[in-house]
């Protein structure tokens, strides 16, 4: 069987050639399939006489998987010429390429390739070579590629980005047949045509003439080749229809694609001499490794990959992820991901949302995870390809049927690539229902950006909710950008930061956005001070944002952990808040508190030798002063590539290493013998000391304190189990 793809530009004519050239095929006698890949699936309108065929993409929307027959989308025209339409959505929705992919794969499902053909003509749009059009140019589809043409420029422009896609597709490899020239009747056509044919290096296999015969034929729904088999177009399709004989039979026929680059295309437009394109080369190998046969695998080298770029950053995760995890933190709300249903369970299955929390749906309070608040379009390939908007309305309603106020619409990349346009239909849902606020997160995944991207989008969506009017009230605070991924003690952290707050006669507004529900949210500007839960890049970030959006005040010192840090703090949070005398009172229980803890356990940890490897966090400060307030001795403190040793008080008592790695523990251990090793990451299970991970403690002192306990119990532990040291049971 031999396969071609007939492409041009639309309107240039190539389905009326598809058409004639495919009943020329048969009429020698070839079992011949056209398959028609324009969305205006009019292709085989004159094989059918006229009688519209069903498309496949539109089969497939109407009917179920189970239900699906072949004979429904392929149809029989003259002289047995089977036909098919894969049609495309309505005009400016879903995407018509994704289409293409999805009509091939279902003919596939329902058996076209157990039907016997001699030559397959695919009709293909050729305006813009995407993944989805360009399926016909794959190897498994088209032995060759034929090009339909006039003089126009734009024509010919077309005809030449096809011809880069052929050659992304096969490099130097030759399967182009070359240009078929259908006249418009244009001053220095022919000229153009040639010249263009000569610079890529093509034969022009036919030269079509303008002629009234078309129109006539097609008003009988018939072909040139049918209506009138002795006229001048009739010879001249039957030369193009032994032109494709004659490369199924010799392949040598065929040539390489040579597109022009843009001075060369600019040169042919002004009609300037052109240089022959050039060719892509490629080196020679041995014949015994072209194809690298199971015998030789032994003798061939692995594939040399080109070395990652290293001013990129990787991207660890998408925009839409990081705004889900925002929203869904939000009771009284709901979080609808318009995208495939495993992005949305990926991201609502995470350990980051499994924290427990009560909050209300219908009306009823409910105790569950934040992953509840996440619903999802489940978008499949066919709201890929018809578009998903009309399926998030649906969504949006239902949700809103049941007492939601709130939603937010977040994007995947399968969203944003079709271009649904979710914001206008979004506004005018909203205003249809009283009181609604629906906020269009346009992350669309990995288009945007990454997860930070996504969560600080998100943030900017809340912010739209705070009621501006809300005059601030005194004693009362907010917390802000509480981000614990992996929710190792943010519960309990934030249960010790309003115990703080509460010594000082403080309390918290919001928790902005964590565990928060739309009314705190709307009355964010109760709290005249917002204080940020840690201090990084994005805590940064989103200060500025609530500083430019609502003027808010914003504490310039993060939750506090350990001794120096949370004295520090209190002091200037009760300076701040005109309570110095609770802010007194207070310092001097908490460094009683610490002075006892540390105490009791000096004993036990006094003279103990630590190597510290910290890889994330940017400020250890908290931990080397319970170290060396505990008189254990730091030997190193080995840092990530974030670091700012600089800034340490420590700086100059202790030794820092910056982008401290495993490769670099394992010496120093041997060297320096160290009695217990404290990092913030996964060690090697190998080493033969004693080891703690350790995160930021909660705010205060307590538990640094139980941090140093639990060190003690470890020391009192041999740093190697019998059983490793192969002692018998």
């Amino acid at each position: 069987m031999f396969q071609i793809a007939i492409y041009g530009k639309g309107g240039i004519g190539k389905s009326t050639v598809s058409a004639n050239l495919s009943y020329a095929l048969a009429k020698e006698g070839n079992r011949v399939l056209q398959v028609g890949c324009d969305p205006k699936h009019d292709s085989t309108r004159l094989l059918l006489g006229g009688a519209a065929q069903r498309t496949v993409l539109g089969y497939i929307r109407d009917v179920p998987p189970v239900q699906r027959r072949l004979e429904d989308v392929l149809q029989e025209g003259a002289l047995g010429i089977k036909c098919v339409e894969a049609g495309g959505p309505e005009p400016g929705v879903g995407c018509a390429g994704r289409g293409i992919l999805t009509t091939f794969d279902v003919l596939k499902k329902l058996g076209l390739d157990d039907h016997e053909f001699d030559i397959k003509v695919y009709d293909v749009l050729g305006d813009v070579v995407c993944g989805g059009f360009a399926v016909p140019l794959r190897r498994e589809y088209a032995d060759a590629v034929c090009l339909v043409t006039s003089g126009e420029f734009m024509s010919i422009y077309a005809a030449n980005n096809i011809l880069k896609g052929v050659r992304n597709f096969d490099g130097s490899s030759a399967r182009v047949a070359g240009l078929i020239f259908n006249g418009r009747g244009l001053e220095g056509e022919d000229e153009m045509v040639e010249r263009f044919a000569r610079a890529v290096d093509l034969p022009i296999l036919a030269r079509i003439p303008r002629s009234a015969l078309f129109a006539q034929a097609e008003k009988e729904a018939r072909t040139v080749m049918e209506m009138f088999p002795d006229s001048v177009l009739a010879k001249v399709i039957g030369t193009l229809s032994r032109h494709v004989i004659r490369a199924s039979e010799d392949p040598s026929v065929l040539r390489a694609a040579r597109p022009l680059d843009d001075d060369q295309l600019n040169a042919l437009a002004a009609g300037r001499p052109v240089p022959m394109a050039e060719v892509r080369e490629e080196p020679p190998r041995p014949a015994d490794e072209q194809a690298c046969p199971k015998a030789a695998l032994a003798r061939c080298e692995p594939p040399q990959l080109p070395a990652a770029p290293q001013d990129r950053k990787v991207v660890h995760t998408c925009a839409t992820n990081g705004a889900v995890y925002c929203t869904s933190q939000i009771d009284g709300a709901v979080t609808i991901v318009h995208g495939p249903r495993s992005c949305a369970h990926i991201m609502s299955s995470s350990s980051d949302y499994y924290t427990l929390s009560s909050w209300k749906r219908n009306g009823e309070v409910q105790f569950g995870p934040a992953a509840a608040r996440v619903a999802s379009t489940d978008m499949d390939d066919h709201l890929s390809i018809f578009g998903g908007v009309a399926e998030l309305e649906r969504l949006i309603r239902e949700e809103l049927d049941k007492g939601f106020r709130t939603v937010f619409v977040v994007t995947t990349c399968a969203s944003g690539i079709i271009g649904d346009d979710v914001a206008s239909m979004a506004k005018r849902v909203e205003g249809e229902f009283e009181g609604a606020e629906v906020k269009v997160i346009e992350s669309d995944g990995n288009i945007t950006g990454e997860w930070d991207q996504g969560y600080l989008d998100a943030v900017g969506k809340a912010i739209e909710l705070v009621d501006r009017a809300v005059p601030a009230e005194s004693g009362m605070v907010n917390i802000i950008a509480e981000r614990d991924f992996f929710n190792y003690n943010r519960e309990s952290n934030f249960k010790a930061a309003r115990e703080v707050l509460g010594g000082l006669g403080l309390e918290v507004n919001c928790r902005f956005l964590c565990e928060c529900d739309i009314p705190s949210i709307r009355w964010f500007q109760r709290g005249g001070l917002s204080i940020m839960a840690q201090d990084d890049a994005m805590s940064r970030q989103i200060c500025e944002m609530l500083r430019d959006r609502l003027g808010a005040r914003i504490f310039d010192l993060p939750l506090p952990v350990g001794l120096h840090e949370t004295v520090a703090w209190v002091e200037k949070l009760a300076g701040q808040m005109g309570r110095e005398a609770a802010g007194r009172s207070m310092v001097t229980e908490i460094r009683e508190e610490y002075r006892k803890g540390t105490s009791e356990l000096r004993p036990l940890l006094k003279g103990r030798k630590v190597l510290v490897s910290d890889n994330y966090s940017q400020d250890i400060d908290w931990l080397l002063d319970l170290l060396l307030d505990l008189d254990m001795v730091v030997l190193k403190a080995g840092l990530g590539p974030k670091h700012m040793p600089d800034r340490s008080r420590h700086r100059s008592s202790i030794v820092f290493q910056e982008d401290y790695s495993p490769e670099d523990m394992r010496p120093d251990i041997d060297a320096m013998r160290p009695d217990l090793i404290l990092a913030d990451h996964r060690l090697p299970q190998d080493l033969a000391c004693r080891c703690d991970i350790v995160h930021r403690p909660d705010v205060g002192v307590r538990s640094s304190i139980a941090l140093a306990k639990r060190w003690a119990d470890i020391i009192r532990l041999p740093a190697v189990e019998g059983w490793k040291d192969g002692e018998e049971l």
